[in-house]
């Protein structure tokens, strides 16, 4: 079971969402489509019927507190109360461990330009 910080579970009693639509609030104010972070929250529902799937992402995404709390984000992010997220792994840059790359993606296409470019260049080299 996952546990969360006080000021997670604070933030999100305020609100009055759950984790997983503020994880899918999160996810659509980065980029994602609805449904996409629907499915990436664990929230579809294969053995029900795709009818029921769509309305219950409408019911999320029409939230007034889903709407409030993504408003809220968007402003803390106009006036700059979060860390800016670097954008570049340049290979100039020291060795990086797999903790470095925490927090450097922005984006799904962001983590799979990533992975595309880590296909590329190990192909050829021989497994371990």
């Amino acid at each position: 079971m996952l546990k969360y910080s006080k000021r997670f579970i604070n933030e999100t009693k305020r609100y009055n969402i759950s984790v997983l639509e503020r994880a899918m609030a999160d996810m659509i104010m980065m980029g994602w489509d609805a449904t996409e972070a629907f499915i990436a929250t664990g929230q579809y529902k294969p053995t029900l019927a795709d009818e029921w799937n769509k309305q219950q992402i409408d019911k999320i995404i029409n939230d007034p507190n889903i709407l409030t709390y993504m408003q809220s984000k968007q402003k803390a992010i106009r006036l700059g109360r979060f860390k800016k997220i670097p954008t570049s792994c340049d290979k100039d840059e020291k060795e990086e461990t797999e903790d470095d790359f925490t927090g450097k993606f922005r984006d799904k296409n962001e983590v799979l330009n990533a992975l595309v470019a880590t296909v590329k260049d190990l192909k050829g080299q021989r497994p371990r």
